[in-house]
């Protein structure tokens, strides 16, 4: 890595190996920054890495991940490790979740134009001596880390009135439509209406309470409302700036899953989830088995644990299956 001066010319080289370490020696003489753009505590022999100190003599950092790893990901599972030991492949701006990278691509090329230039001027031949003159120069290019082959969207260009099948999941996940208030949670209280609306964590409780019934097309519209309401923008967004993009339909049941448990819960308390997604590492199995950690509590009824094996399913082979409810879990 070069820092040029004015007039292009060189004030300070640095090189390092894929972990960091400082193989010129000069880290820090010229000016702070180095490694992934991290400060160096010239006095630690340190990176500042935003929410931990990296140590790039081993490659690790000094203190535990506060976004803990999944089984469903070894790699993940070391809470010192660098960018789960690939640095080829990813890189950790904040100490907190590695991204995938561009690898920049370093090719030797001999000077081919040029040579091309005097061997016209010499009829196509080139003299002894510039048949022993070998320049070569370093010409960057890049290459980017394979995604998976269906091509995804940003989170803009979602728009929750145009997925029929999602909606239509929904509403069978949802159950019936319920005209008349009704207690879900058996507690002696009535909290939901129309397709899953809980009015009481909504604010509009006075309303249905005292009107008592609500149409069906004021139930499809209020339940396009909530669902667009529990949409985890921040989670989407977090994906989109390490560059993974999710197919519609993949979005569709991250959407479903939002619905049921809601949206700050996708947004804040899914780490693992999300490492996995940024991995792009995953099988259909470990998809599901994610899914399967959004159950709740231990009395978890057998139609959300079928509910969210339909859930993968859909994410993993874009099948949308209405009839979940009728099939036996194995």
């Amino acid at each position: 890595m070069r820092l040029a001066g004015h007039g292009r010319d060189s004030a300070a080289s640095y090189q390092y190996d894929e972990f960091g370490r400082d193989l010129s020696g000069n880290q820090g003489q010229f000016q702070p920054f180095g490694y992934t753009g991290y400060r160096r505590d010239a006095v630690a022999g340190t990176y500042y890495a935003q929410a931990r100190e990296y140590d790039a003599g081993s490659g690790r950092f000094t203190s535990e991940d506060v976004i803990k790893g999944s089984a469903a990901y070894p790699e993940t599972l070391n809470a010192y490790g660098y960018c789960w030991g690939n640095p080829l492949v990813f890189v950790d701006r904040d100490g907190e979740l590695p991204a995938l990278i561009i690898i920049p691509v370093v090719l030797f090329v001999a000077t081919v134009l040029s040579g091309c230039a005097d061997s016209s001027k010499n009829g196509g031949k080139k003299s002894g001596k510039e048949k022993n003159k070998t320049t070569t120069e370093q010409i960057s290019t890049t290459v980017e880390v394979p995604q998976k082959d269906n091509a995804g969207i940003s989170i803009e260009d979602y728009h929750v009135e145009d997925r029929k099948d999602l909606i239509k999941f929904i509403k069978y996940a949802e159950g019936e439509y319920w005209e008349k208030p009704y207690d879900s949670n058996q507690d002696g209280t009535p909290d939901t209406i129309g397709y899953g609306h809980d009015f009481t964590q909504n604010g509009d409780s006075d309303k249905w309470l005292s009107k008592g019934y609500i149409t069906l097309e004021e139930a499809e519209k209020l339940l396009l409302q909530d669902i667009k309401n529990q949409i985890p923008y921040d989670l989407f967004r977090k994906l989109q700036n390490e560059g993974v993009y999710l197919t519609p339909n993949e979005i569709d049941v991250i959407v479903s899953l939002a619905f049921n448990v809601g949206a700050g819960e996708l947004n804040t308390n899914s780490p693992n989830f999300t490492k996995l997604l940024i991995s792009n590492k995953y099988t259909k199995e470990q998809i599901e088995n994610e899914f399967l950690t959004y159950l709740g509590d231990e009395n978890v009824k057998e139609g959300l644990k079928k509910r969210r094996i339909a859930e993968a399913k859909i994410f993993n082979d874009n099948d949308y299956d209405f009839d979940y409810r009728e099939c036996n879990i194995e």
